[in-house]
């Protein structure tokens, strides 16, 4: 058996997540007999595909949008399974009697022992990570036996489907077990890309994540690390956006959730794609990239942890770039101080995840800003470069937001929905007062919360102003160029002003030289003497300098004329 854990824990094979009786809950009961029908990975693929196949001719509630899951499911002789035995593709934190137990799997045999019950007489709550990629051979059995409803699935790997029905992002209500987050990971280039080659790849950014996520569909190796979203903000400076979805469910004696985190491999290792530095790659590609750490600001975090390297057996090909949110499973729970209060509550367990997604958007959001206020302080050297910039960091602040907004809302819903997780009542002893840990307990459920929703709002009003600062950024912009084309009108009616004078001396002359030409008694051509030409220019002249000084003449007359009335 190659699963490796902290601690063991008698089990049986058995026990299941629910059919286990409750003496005191008979839709439990009914609930565990139900599942019992899905408890094959097969009946549970093809209750997946027996859904998709109803047509939209013949049901109301068709499944055609399943059927790109339906086919996902099919075992095939062709998966690429787990290559290397060292990649654990399944982490399992359990909390139960005070403490925490990591469990670690590395073959598919062992999934069946994941949520098996234990001897505990206490509340149990697990967190299970599913670590990048993973194909049917690790899924199928896993959410067969927890009976996982197969809208999870689909929602996280809406990268494959074929055709959008437009369908996601869904009502809110729809779907209230189940939620997502982002995690945004900064990374810098060695060498600076040229004007050119920014302008290739920020044309290039969507069809070059496409085409890594058909990569991943047509055969990927589980574990492989999957990237939603790569954005290229300036020469040195690129993001890459991963997801992790979260899926809860409660069991007799307490929780069990399911973390599908993007971040698996070193990206290194994964489908190729314009954030690899490889051999083969256009010149501008094969600089070293680095992937700057998402920093968590935990209280007196320099203080509590000592410099340990803890071996996570991630292995590379020569070339790495290597993520810090892939050690995520491996290491989650260090900010996690009541292990009783995270075996009773599920949102006090989770709360680590939100808060290292929340830091990467602060991150994220911190680097946007420098963005912005770089651009728009550059925009005498390339204007219309700075425009557009600033057009697509607002799109993308704009999706941010519609993120921040979302995510706000489900973790208000998980503070009122019937998740699992202490209750004030629960501490009403009548006249005996609560229990002292207990109402600690309580009281850091809560803390945790508002803090999560504090943070949320602030992010999302960053998010906000970041969005408008693009818009007055733009107008700032225009306005420049509005001044500028005003300064270069300017001069240009001041050299029309020159060549309007030219023009008032000249054409006098060239008016009288077409009328005498050269007829003149000094020149031999004439009887008239050249003094003629000279007496009518000069009238002629005088006519034309009163034109051209026309407005300055009428002030003067003017003022004159008003002079000379009495007071």
């Amino acid at each position: 058996m190659s699963r490796q854990s902290e601690q063991r824990r008698p089990s049986t094979q058995d026990e299941t997540a629910f059919p286990i009786p409750h003496p005191q809950r008979p839709d439990i009961n009914a609930r565990a007999s139900n599942s019992n029908a899905f408890g094959s990975p097969e009946s549970y693929a093809k209750s997946v595909m027996s859904f998709a196949e109803r047509s939209s001719k013949d049901f109301l509630h068709s499944g055609a949008h399943f059927m790109q899951l339906a086919d996902f499911l099919k075992p095939t002789v062709s998966q690429a399974g787990n290559s290397d035995p060292e990649f654990v593709p399944l982490v399992v934190h359990e909390w139960s009697d005070g403490s925490c137990e990591v469990k670690k799997y590395s073959s598919v045999e062992d999934i069946t022992e994941v949520h098996s019950r234990t001897s505990s007489t206490s509340s149990i709550g697990q967190l299970i990570f599913i670590r990048g990629y993973s194909n049917s051979e690790w899924l199928l059995p896993l959410c067969a036996q927890l009976r996982v409803d197969p809208e999870f699935l689909r929602r996280h790997l809406d990268f494959l489907l074929p055709k959008d029905y437009y369908d996601l992002p869904p009502l809110p209500s729809t779907f209230m077990q189940g939620f997502s987050l982002k995690f945004v990971t900064t990374s810098n280039r060695s060498v600076a890309l040229t004007r050119s080659q920014l302008h290739d790849l920020q044309w290039e950014e969507e069809e070059a994540v496409r085409k890594h996520q058909r990569q991943l569909g047509a055969g990927g190796e589980t574990g492989a690390s999957i990237v939603r979203r790569w954005s290229v903000h300036d020469e040195w400076t690129y993001t890459l956006e991963q997801s992790i979805s979260i899926y809860l469910k409660r069991r007799v004696d307490g929780w069990i959730a399911i973390a599908w985190l993007d971040c698996g491999r070193d990206l290194a290792e994964g489908p190729r794609g314009p954030w690899l530095d490889i051999s083969g790659t256009p010149h501008y590609f094969q600089a070293a990239s680095r992937c700057e750490p998402i920093v968590q600001h935990l209280p007196k975090a320099s203080l509590k942890f000592q410099n340990k390297r803890i071996s996570t057996a991630v292995t590379t090909k020569g070339i790495s770039i290597a993520q810090n949110l892939r050690l995520l499973p491996l290491q989650y729970g260090s900010s996690i101080e009541q292990p009783n209060l995270a075996s009773a509550d599920a949102f006090y367990a989770l709360s680590e995840l939100l808060g290292l997604s929340l830091a990467s958007e602060s991150q994220f959001l911190n680097m946007m800003r420098t963005q912005i206020v770089k651009t728009v302080g550059s925009t005498s050297v390339q204007m219309q470069e700075s425009l557009n910039s600033l057009r697509r960091m607002k799109a993308l602040m704009d999706d941010h937001v519609q993120y921040l907004r979302t995510t706000l809302q489900t973790i208000r819903n998980l503070t009122v929905l019937d998740w699992p997780k202490l209750q004030a009542e629960a501490l009403d002893t009548g006249p005996i007062s609560p229990l002292p840990e207990a109402s600690r307990n309580v009281n850091s459920s809560r803390r945790s919360a508002e803090q999560t929703v504090s943070d949320c709002e602030y992010l999302l009003g960053l998010a906000e102003e970041l969005s408008r600062q693009c818009v007055e950024g733009v107008n700032i912009i225009m306005n420049s160029s509005i001044l500028e084309e005003s300064r270069k009108s300017i001069k240009v009616n001041e050299y029309l002003a020159r060549l309007s004078v030219l023009a008032f001396l000249f054409l006098p002359l060239t008016f009288m030289t077409g009328i005498f030409g050269m007829n003149f008694r000094e020149f031999g051509q004439g009887n008239l003497s050249i003094w003629v030409f000279c007496a009518l220019l000069i009238p002629v002249m005088s006519f034309g300098m009163l034109l051209c000084s026309w407005n300055q003449v009428v002030q003067i007359c003017w003022r004159w004329l008003r002079s000379g009335q009495p007071k």
